[in-house]
């Protein structure tokens, strides 16, 4: 059962977190909560953030960011729709 408990809270984290320094970034939701983050003012100075895999976003994050973002050979693939 502590198992089941733990699985579940990991299922509701906004963003994967092993390190005060790291965050990984493995869906589009998880981009959605960074973006929304650096939107609010979070600059994550100092923070490295990693992709884990390949994602298709449809927001971009627009504010200051002062961190570090490495890929690990992953992409961020953008679909902006256009709005007429």
């Amino acid at each position: 059962m502590p198992h089941m408990l733990m699985l579940l809270f990991a299922l509701f984290l906004p963003l994967i977190t092993l390190a005060d320094d790291e965050i990984f970034i493995s869906s589009d939701t998880d981009w959605s909560t960074f973006a929304d983050n650096i939107h609010n003012g979070t600059t994550y100075a100092g923070k490295t953030i990693k992709l884990t895999n390949d994602i298709t976003v449809s927001t971009m994050a627009d504010g200051i960011f002062q961190g570090t973002l490495i890929g690990n050979g992953h992409t961020i693939t953008v679909n902006l729709s256009s709005k007429k």
